[in-house]
């Protein structure tokens, strides 16, 4: 998985919503940790459509 940094609207939704807790914000910036497991539940929830499979 990954995040579109230019599409990204920062609104931590995403890191709400992931089981994993792999999802986290690092200096104005949404990143997928190594601990994701493809889950994909970050996809469906992204309002803005930012998240992606590789």
């Amino acid at each position: 998985m990954k995040i579109d940094s230019d599409e990204c609207a920062l609104c931590d939704i995403c890191l709400k919503f992931c089981p994993e807790n792999a999802i986290i914000k690092k200096r104005f910036k949404i990143v997928i940790t190594d601990d994701c497991t493809d889950c994909k539940k970050c996809l469906d929830i992204c309002p803005v459509g930012a998240i992606h499979t590789e």
